[in-house]
């Protein structure tokens, strides 16, 4: 009986996706100066950034997200707006981005919108 018990506390916590913070910008208003890429999305909840872009290049682009974002695995990437709704999945081709710093060499910050 306790096996059977301990089996299914297990299917049940399995069946819970940890929610992941991901890196953010909080000063974020919404403008964009806004530049292309050509990347595509990819993550690893052991990642400290969980989730960041690969360019058409093959070069890692760190990004960063408005406030209340978060990811999980379920088992890839989806990524989730402040209201929960998965906007990005692994794989999302990501054509653009907001500058955060004074170059356009990122991090880029990344919105549905982008």
């Amino acid at each position: 009986m306790k096996a059977l018990l301990a089996l299914a506390s297990l299917a049940v916590l399995s069946a819970c996706a940890v929610v992941h913070p991901l890196p953010r910008n909080d000063a974020w208003n919404g403008d964009c100066r806004g530049v292309g890429l050509d990347a595509t999305l990819t993550g690893n909840p052991s990642d400290p950034r969980i989730a960041w872009l690969v360019a058409s290049t093959g070069r890692r682009i760190d990004i960063m997200w408005p406030p209340g974002y978060t990811a999980r695995f379920e088992p890839l990437l989806e990524v989730l707006n402040a209201d929960g709704t998965v906007v990005f999945r692994e794989g999302s081709n990501v054509t653009g981005g907001c500058v955060t710093g004074p170059d356009a060499q990122g991090p880029f910050l990344i919105h549905p919108d982008s």
